[in-house]
């Protein structure tokens, strides 16, 4: 009975005997370097089986990271009054205007602050060339905050400032001073009004 049912289902069982020797083989014995990106599911990928250290820093991509991403030692600390955030060039350290726009405020703790000027028209005109302002911290330009200025007579032109600051305890004044390069401020022209905003960000101390 055993030889007659094996005979009748002969041609099935090699079919199956085929069908799962395939199988294995298939499994075990790929090819090297045969895997790619479309083989791979989507997720199936998973921190949990990286190989440690397989990602360092030559795998990833310049710019990809954010400050979140590192550890706290290897952002380096900013001196008093380095800026953090730029946007624009250094202002120069004796420009031709005086101090305009000034606003106090007071820190309990030394650390960042966010300073932001922000105006409904800012422009000044030169005897020679066009104007440039930037935002001064305690008598001192804050780099990268230095941009330059529409002449007046057009259409008002919304102005904003930003940085980013370390500061020590206690009160400070910024303002703004405008300059030009090439020539003189003319006299009377609009220095405009405008909102401060101070921000601490956290302490050192």
């Amino acid at each position: 009975m055993i030889l007659r049912h094996l005979r009748r289902n002969a041609v099935a069982y090699l079919a199956l005997f085929v069908a799962l020797g395939g199988t294995s083989y298939a499994a075990v014995n790929l090819p090297k370097n045969s895997v790619g990106t479309k083989q791979i599911k989507k997720n199936a990928v998973t921190s949990a089986k990286l190989k440690k250290n397989a990602v360092n820093s030559t795998k990833v991509k310049d710019g990809t990271l954010l400050a979140s991403d590192l550890r706290a030692d290897q952002l380096p600390k900013a001196a008093w009054g380095d800026a953090l955030v730029r946007n624009g060039d250094d202002p120069v350290a004796d420009p031709d205007g005086t101090l305009a726009l000034t606003y106090t405020f007071t820190v309990p703790r030394s650390g960042p602050v966010l300073l932001e000027l922000s105006a409904p028209d800012r422009n000044r005109s030169c005897t020679v060339g066009f104007a440039f302002t930037g935002m001064y911290l305690d008598g001192k330009p804050v780099p990268g905050t230095g941009v330059g200025l529409p002449v007046p007579g057009g259409d008002p032109v919304p102005f904003s400032s930003v940085a980013t600051v370390n500061v020590a305890k206690g009160t400070h004044t910024v303002g703004v001073r405008d300059d030009c390069p090439l020539g003189l401020l003319n006299v009377g022209t609009s220095v405009s009004t405008g909102t401060w905003t101070a921000v601490a960000l956290g302490s050192t101390s």
